[in-house]
């Protein structure tokens, strides 16, 4: 019974969460403001309750913003550079360069040496393509891409023309057949 009533009381619960949204769903048309505008106005709102700490937020437009968002982030206010405000991107994260794991000093003692980043560090916003085992970007290899790619075209022109100027002999090797007691016919074609 407690449970019944527990879950007739949810959508009630739901409909104060969201309200907002429901809100800005209804009344959209009603408004002469752009989507973007509403977004704006309602940003914090529109955030999951619990992570609206730790999601990035608009934009920066002032100095003091700039600051804000920089502390946040856990940068000095000058290395602090956001992405560009396009409308595409993420708000105020900081533009991050492109460093991969294997790039990072091994030795170093991390926090989680695993993918080599220390606690409250921000990582890049195409994190997942530069793990250990994707995409090693800004590392020197020891080979040369450019000679590899000459070396593996010499190498399968070569197996081409040889196997095309001399062809592999690909019939098999036929004996005569073995019977059991030579000279003796062991078939006919007559009739019985």
């Amino acid at each position: 019974m407690a449970a019944s009533v527990k879950f007739g009381q949810l959508p009630t619960k739901l409909l104060k969460r969201n309200s907002i949204i429901i809100h800005i769903n209804r009344c959209s048309s009603m408004f002469s403001k752009s989507t973007l505008e509403l977004v704006e106005t309602c940003y914090d709102e529109l955030k999951p309750i619990g992570m609206r700490k730790w999601l990035p937020g608009l934009y920066p437009k002032t100095e003091e913003e700039r600051i804000k968002a920089a502390e946040k982030y856990g940068l000095h206010p000058n290395e602090y550079k956001p992405e560009p405000n396009d409308h595409l991107t993420i708000g105020d994260y900081p533009q991050l360069p492109l460093i991969s794991v294997e790039g990072k000093d091994p030795y170093y003692p991390w926090d989680m040496p695993d993918i080599r980043k220390n606690y409250h560090e921000p990582i890049h916003k195409q994190f997942d393509l530069l793990t250990e085992d994707r995409f090693a970007y800004g590392v020197p290899t020891a080979q040369n891409y450019y000679k590899s790619a000459v070396l593996c075209v010499i190498i399968f022109g070569s197996y081409l023309l040889f196997f095309s100027v001399i062809p592999p002999n690909t019939k098999p090797n036929l004996a005569v057949k073995q019977y059991p007691y030579d000279g003796k016919k062991h078939y006919t074609f007559e009739p019985a």
